[in-house]
């Protein structure tokens, strides 16, 4: 079944407003990066892991190919979410404002996963180990 696409809820220059994902997106965006990553994962939301240091170790060498991790990742939200899809205005927002892309995903997916509920994939924090007597 064919879902029709919907809007972004979040707007692209929501990095400017000051919170402190805005303030992550601006001085470590790979967090970031990362943080949204997880929670597409339905994992805990940490901004370290691979990811992050991949974007990072791209940077370093070649700045403006980082931007394709962020663009893949955004990518992946547009179809899970089945957002409108502009590829083009993709590409050159990633190219020309990192941080507002990625602060625009991670919200995106926040309030997303919110909206969705407990009951929906995404990460929710267990209640530790138990240990329970085995059946013989």
């Amino acid at each position: 079944m064919s879902h029709p696409n919907q809007e972004w809820e979040t707007p692209f220059c929501d990095a400017c407003s000051c919170t402190k994902i805005s303030c992550m997106g601006f001085w470590w965006p790979c967090g970031v990066l990362q943080k949204t990553h997880n929670m597409l994962q339905g994992k805990e939301p940490s901004a370290w892991g691979g990811l992050c240091c991949g974007f990072t170790a791209i940077n370093m060498f070649v700045p403006p190919c980082g931007c394709i991790l962020s663009w893949k990742q955004r990518d992946k939200i547009k179809k899970e979410y089945h957002l409108e899809d502009s590829c083009v205005k993709d590409i050159f927002g990633n190219l020309c404002c990192i941080c507002c892309a990625v602060v625009q995903q991670h919200n995106e997916v926040e309030k997303r996963i919110k909206k969705a509920g407990p009951n929906k994939e995404g990460y929710v924090r267990s209640n530790g180990m138990q240990a329970r007597p085995q059946g013989y």
